[in-house]
């Protein structure tokens, strides 16, 4: 045999470990029914369990410092519990991390060179005047990391940047819908409390009613509208513990608890109050500083940066290809050494339309980036505006008159026990009492909503892109426990 034989055989044995890791196996999981139910039933039982699914949760994408769970007893009213849980299994936060590392995993593929291929060619049979031909060839530039290869590695690298900044957005909407969640709790339950504490406190005033009906001192019509005004409250207070329940079911949807978790019974109104103590207007930033801030508005900038490497990668599918290497032509008298050098020449026309696909995507995505941008904007205005404006309702009225409703309260109450006469007048600061208790509730409420409004629209400290080292080339991808 020859020493350039032995040579391509070498070349050819050398390529063969190169090829064997794609050669990946298969290993079927299937589901197991009853290890799904118990573990969502699971979730969030003790403090203990969700600390340690925060720890085995990626949050190297957290756009602010992760909760701490181990210091001391859990303050429910806070929010540290619940957006540790949030972290730990929000659907949508651990959807994020999962196609996160898909695209990493992707990445470290991106712009691999294309498969080696070896060619046989034999013209004949007959072993006395049989001719065969052997090449093996190498896709040279994407060893190379050059052309075609160079434009699929900056395209699979951007895809995972954008999955990166999604996981980022995820976590920043995670954190505004629990504390979300966490006011309107704060508020059915402080609501419920003082109805069902008014109630309490008309039954007297209805016993005292009954009885003077029965004395003849009080006629069946003004009995009637007393015992009318208590069922429209306690119609209010009803309609309060359906929000109660609607609200319990968006924190755990928030946290991504189930809705028997016994911390949601741990909540009390101080965590409406501790919010609202928070609810601050904040400074709000100009259109440059939100696309640095804003964690949707960071997200399509990656967007673009991708839309700009599919356009490079469009192009260069129009450019060549080039494989070269070795090849033997072996004949019944002689063994002939040689070389194999092909060009791989795109049709324009075919590939042409591609681009400009590619360039119009491009600009598509700027201008969705200049809308998302102009309606965060307009959406900071109207959450500014409705923030002033219940701060404005909570000092002008709101708040004096829960305070008049109250003392209306104790003193038709008090007149009642001497005067007959007062019975109407009892209902009617009875529902007095209980609509002010509810508009106080509900303007303090939307301080608080207006003000997570801005707090999710401003985003968190303006800070660098998601992903601005080499993500493709850091290592294995993210590892995300379920």
């Amino acid at each position: 045999m020859s020493g350039f034989l032995r040579r391509i055989l070498l070349l050819h044995s050398a390529s063969l470990p190169l090829a064997l890791p794609a050669c990946s196996t298969y290993e079927p999981r299937p589901l197991d029914l009853d290890r799904v139910s118990s573990g969502v039933a699971v979730r969030g039982a003790t403090p203990e369990q969700v600390a340690d699914a925060l720890r085995l949760a990626d949050v190297s994408a957290l756009p602010f410092e992760p909760p701490s769970l181990e210091a001391g007893p859990i303050a429910y009213d806070g929010d540290a519990f619940w957006l540790a849980s949030a972290l730990a299994f929000n659907g949508e936060v651990r959807s994020a991390r999962r196609r996160w590392a898909e695209a990493s995993a992707r990445a470290r593929s991106g712009g691999a060179p294309e498969a080696a291929e070896l060619e046989i060619e034999q013209t004949d049979f007959d072993a006395d005047s049989r001719d065969t031909w052997i090449a093996l060839t190498f896709d040279v530039l994407g060893i190379l990391d050059a052309g075609r290869a160079e434009a699929a590695r900056e395209l699979s690298e951007a895809e995972a940047r954008t999955a990166l900044a999604e996981v980022e957005r995820a976590t920043w909407s995670a954190r505004i819908a629990v504390d979300r969640a966490r006011a309107g709790l704060g508020g059915a339950l402080a609501t419920v409390e003082e109805l069902a504490s008014l109630l309490d406190s008309a039954q007297s005033s209805v016993r005292r009613a009954e009885l003077l009906f029965e004395r003849g001192r009080l006629s069946e019509g003004e009995l009637a509208r007393l015992r009318g005004m208590v069922g429209e409250v306690s119609h209010q207070l009803h309609a309060r513990h359906l929000v109660l329940a609607r609200e319990r079911r968006a924190l755990a949807d928030a946290s991504g608890l189930p809705p028997t978790t016994l911390a949601l019974d741990f909540l009390t109104r101080e965590s409406l109050e501790e919010l609202f103590a928070r609810a601050e207007l904040p400074r709000l930033p100009s259109g440059r500083e939100l696309l640095e801030r804003n964690p949707a508005l960071r997200r399509m900038r990656l967007e673009y940066a991708v839309a700009e490497a599919l356009l490079r990668d469009e192009v260069a599918r129009t450019r060549p290809g080039l494989r070269l290497g070795p090849a033997l032509e072996i004949t019944p008298d002689d063994v002939l050494p040689g070389g194999v050098l092909a060009l791989e020449l795109p049709h324009a026309f075919a590939l042409s339309g591609r681009v400009e696909a590619a360039r119009e995507a491009r600009e598509r995505v700027r201008e969705e980036l200049e809308e998302e941008l102009r309606a965060g904007l307009a959406r900071i205005e109207q959450a500014r505006a409705g923030h002033e404006t219940a701060r404005r309702a909570l000092e002008d009225h709101a708040l004096s008159r829960e305070l008049g409703s109250s003392a209306a309260w104790r003193a038709a109450v008090a007149r009642f026990d001497v005067d007959p006469a007062a019975a109407e007048e009892v209902g009617m600061a009875l529902r007095d009492r209980a609509m002010a208790l509810l508009d106080l509730a509900a303007v303090r409420e939307e301080v608080v909503a207006t003000w997570l409004d801005l707090e999710q629209e401003i985003g968190p400290e303006a800070r660098a892109l998601p992903g601005d080292e080499a993500l493709a080339r850091s290592g294995p991808a993210p590892e995300v426990h379920p």
